[in-house]
């Protein structure tokens, strides 16, 4: 069965799709053919302003690793590359901890929420 969510990230008004799936073969749809041909346990693909990333359903393991590529991609998208005095950007997504990337992907509220603060700190931030 699949599972998926679409999203915009916001600041970077970048794309996000989501899918969870329970066997390779429902991936069709979603990938490339060239990427069917190897099974994984989850994917990462990019385009420009989007990523898609699949994640089969037994390996929530892999979420970490393919939020790392999707922040990649970001990073080109938005022409940053990351700078040893000023990390800030990084500084957004390395401090959480794994079970708060986990959520950020998988429960939609706790995006939402979290959606909602980093807009009221944004807004403060452009205001002094």
């Amino acid at each position: 069965m699949i599972t998926q969510k679409k999203m915009i990230i916001p600041i970077f008004n970048y794309k996000l799709t989501v899918v969870i799936f329970d066997k390779w073969e429902e991936l069709g749809r979603f990938l490339p053919k060239e990427e069917m041909e190897q099974e994984a346990k989850a994917i990462t693909i990019n385009q420009y302003g989007a990523s898609l990333v699949a994640i089969n359903s037994k390996r929530g393991s892999s979420i970490i690793h393919e939020a790392e590529h999707i922040k990649n991609s970001i990073w080109r998208y938005i022409g940053y590359t990351p700078q040893e005095d000023n990390d800030e950007i990084d500084a957004e997504i390395s401090p959480m901890s794994d079970e708060q990337k986990t959520r950020m992907l998988q429960d939609e509220d706790y995006v939402d929420t979290y959606t909602k603060i980093q807009d009221m700190v944004q807004a403060e931030i452009l205001s002094l």
